[in-house]
């Protein structure tokens, strides 16, 4: 800068400081609007999915259904309401393993860790 120039250092670090100001909240409002459109995608596709999961659901209770009357042809209904219970109720517990030992193999990613991967950039 010349010593000329009319605009003193005082001004030009005002003129940074208010541009600074105004990209950072230019940068937050575009955060802002990705996160609401984000939100919208994320909640009609909650939506879909917990429709699908409520009929799949019932679809499952009917093919339950039509097992305990099938076996109901051969022996007491109440036995073949027990035995299509405890299948079941052995897969569920299947199920419930697997994921409670997947979920105990889970490590939580510190910021430290998803830089060290390349994940997330320090600057």
């Amino acid at each position: 800068m010349s010593s000329e120039d009319p605009r003193s250092i005082t001004g030009v670090v005002q003129s940074i400081a208010g541009n600074l100001e105004g990209i950072i909240k230019a940068e937050l409002r575009l955060v802002n609007a990705d996160l609401v459109q984000t939100g919208h995608r994320t909640v009609h596709a909650a939506t879909a999915l917990f429709i699908a999961t409520a009929l799949g659901q019932l679809a499952a209770g009917f093919v339950l259904f039509a097992c305990v009357e099938l076996l109901a042809t051969r022996i007491a209904l109440w036995l073949a309401a027990l035995i299509v219970g405890g299948v079941v109720a052995i897969a569920a517990v299947a199920v419930m393993a697997t994921a409670v030992g997947r979920t105990r193999q889970i490590t939580p990613a510190t910021g430290a860790s998803l830089v060290s991967e390349g994940r997330l950039s320090h600057g």
